[in-house]
């Protein structure tokens, strides 16, 4: 028998088990905070310009050169605001590809995993504050119990599936209960 048909198939990895579909944290509201202090931090030395052009205009030892490192201070300030306004400007469609990204990730997730837990007053284990399992991790909840599927998801199958499949299951638990 040769080698090729002796082998066994490889069985793929065990994945562990999905304990979250809370979306990765965002980058760009660090950005912009650091790209907002930076323009403050030039804001604040433009304003000393106006003194210390006065000062080195009527003579005053000492005030070419503080203008001199201030000019410094501002160039270095403004590249470093350029650099982050780039980095800002990178981080922001690096969240939304890697939001996509995740919300595609949990659309694969198998329909149990993601009604996992559901009761008639509890959502699944897997929604979260900005996310719902039932609507693939969109921000509304589509518990059956409190909403339904919004009109802008109703042409959503996967969606829709989920929902029916949390309502079938309530209705389980339901007629077990009694």
């Amino acid at each position: 028998m040769s080698a090729v048909l002796s082998r066994k198939l490889a069985e793929p990895p065990l994945l562990p088990p999905v304990t979250s579909i809370v979306p990765p944290a965002p980058i760009a509201p660090g950005l912009l905070e650091q790209v907002n202090a930076l323009a403050e931090v030039i804001a604040g030395h433009e304003a000393r310009i106006g003194n210390l052009a006065l000062a080195e205009a009527q003579g005053e030892p000492g005030a070419s050169q503080a203008l001199v490192e201030l000019e410094s201070a501002i160039a270095v300030a403004r590249a470093e605001h350029a650099k982050k306004s780039a980095a800002h400007k990178a981080a922001l469609v690096a969240d939304r590809t890697a939001l996509e990204t995740h919300r595609a990730w949990v659309r694969t997730l198998p329909t149990e995993t993601l009604i996992a837990g559901i009761t008639a007053k509890e959502c699944p284990d897997l929604c979260h504050a900005a996310g719902c399992s039932i609507g693939c991790g969109t921000p509304l909840c589509m518990h059956p119990r409190r909403s339904g599927v919004p009109p802008q998801h109703q042409s959503d199958r996967t969606i829709r599936d989920n929902h029916h499949a949390a309502n079938l299951e309530i209705i389980r638990q339901e007629h077990e209960a009694r």
